[in-house]
């Protein structure tokens, strides 16, 4: 039988060591100087497939051609870039059933800013999959089927497991990991000798379950935390759900107030002692004030002006009436007829009649919009715009 093989987070991403030097030694950069570009990265040893195919894994060793032969990216020559894109590499050819592929930094040659990296790749057989089950779902073994032609049912695979995650979560597991084991077994006779049948078992372990014990929140200065609290849908004492935590962030985002807040916004502090889970949201409060300015291109008797300028109010009030979930916008605008002057010289008293007639036109044409003060939704001097949590 052969060892267990741990995977990341799903992605089937083998965690074993990498081959060679890591970014930054055994180059002649000198220690402290920038980190140069990666012009181009190229694979040795047997990779078993083309290097554009490879190529476009990589995702933080990218080099994207925005303009071809006038602007490329380049990334940085970085350790945190090439472990990432090892890995994504080695769930490439984990997918493909290459369970015994090694992937790793071959050589590196720096040219005074740029970088030219190698990738050392091994691919070993590729192994045609008879069987495929997943143990620790629901105390029960799940076996998924899998064809004659022996390929890798990864897909299915993944949707099983982040089934199985999504439940888990819900039920408060905060801690969720998986391992494929990989044993040899027997099958029908292939028709490439060099290539033999395995078994993928995988295991999912799953830590206690906790309740929620304090939500906190930092960085909100202008905003009561009483707001904050009726977006949350995850309360305090109640089961440990990311669901509903993710749920939560989103209303928060919703709400305008705040920059868009990630899982990685929270900060969460367990308690094995009691099982319980405090959490710290840190948000971060949009600008308070702002303004625009808006005009015709061209002569500005040709069309409107207008100006903006809006500010959130202080926070008074607590519940729906909490002032500082209320924005008031105050606009002026300015506009011209330029009908008036194609009009052809009359009389004084039936030129002023002419204009009277085209300036009640270019009012009624304007909807109304004069030097008022209004919300960003609809009039009323001094009238606030109600952006609710």
């Amino acid at each position: 039988m052969k060892p267990v093989v741990p995977v990341l987070c799903l992605l089937l991403t083998v965690t074993t060591a990498s081959a060679g030097p890591p970014a930054g030694e055994g180059t002649r950069t000198p220690r402290g100087a920038p980190a140069p570009r990666v012009r181009e990265v190229r694979f040795a040893g047997d990779p078993a497939f083309e290097a554009d195919a490879l190529g476009k894994v990589l995702q933080d060793l990218e080099i994207r051609h925005l303009i071809p032969g006038i602007w490329t990216r380049m990334p940085l020559y970085e350790v945190r870039a090439v472990e990432a894109d090892l890995a994504r590499l080695r769930s490439f050819y984990f997918s493909h059933g290459y369970f015994d592929a090694r992937v790793g930094v071959g050589d590196v040659i720096v040219d005074g800013r740029d970088a030219i990296l190698s990738l050392e790749v091994q691919s070993g057989p590729k192994y045609a999959v008879r069987r495929v089950a997943i143990d620790g779902i629901h105390r029960e073994r799940v076996e998924i089927a899998t064809d004659s032609n022996g390929e890798f049912p990864v897909d299915t695979l993944c949707a099983h497991l982040l089934d199985a995650r999504r439940i888990a979560e819900s039920h408060g597991h905060i801690d969720f990991a998986g391992g494929l084991e990989v044993s040899y077994s027997d099958g029908l006779r292939l028709p490439d000798p060099s290539r033999r049948w395995v078994d993928i078992i995988a295991r999912v372990r799953t830590g206690s379950a906790y309740t929620v014990g304090r939500i906190n929140f930092s960085g909100h200065h202008r905003v009561n935390e009483s707001t904050l609290r009726r977006a949350m849908k995850l309360q305090e004492r109640a089961l440990f759900d990311a669901g509903k935590l993710r749920t939560s962030l989103a209303g928060l985002n919703r709400s305008g107030l705040f920059e868009p807040l990630t899982l990685p916004d929270v900060e969460i502090e367990r308690n094995p002692d009691t099982l319980t889970a405090d959490l710290t949201i840190a948000v971060r409060e949009r600008p308070r004030r702002s303004w625009s300015l808006a005009g015709p291109m061209g002569p500005s008797s040709f069309g409107l002006l207008e100006a903006n300028v809006s500010s959130r109010l202080p926070p008074w009030g607590r519940g729906i009436l909490e002032a500082s979930t209320y924005y008031v916008t105050f606009s002026l605008t300015g506009f011209s007829n330029p009908l008036i002057r194609l009009l052809p010289p009359l009389s004084s008293r039936a030129g002023a009649v002419l204009r009277l007639c085209a300036f009640a036109a270019a009012l009624r044409a304007a909807t109304g919009r004069g030097l008022r003060a209004e919300t960003s939704r609809s009039g009323g001097a001094g009238s606030a715009d109600r952006r609710t949590a």
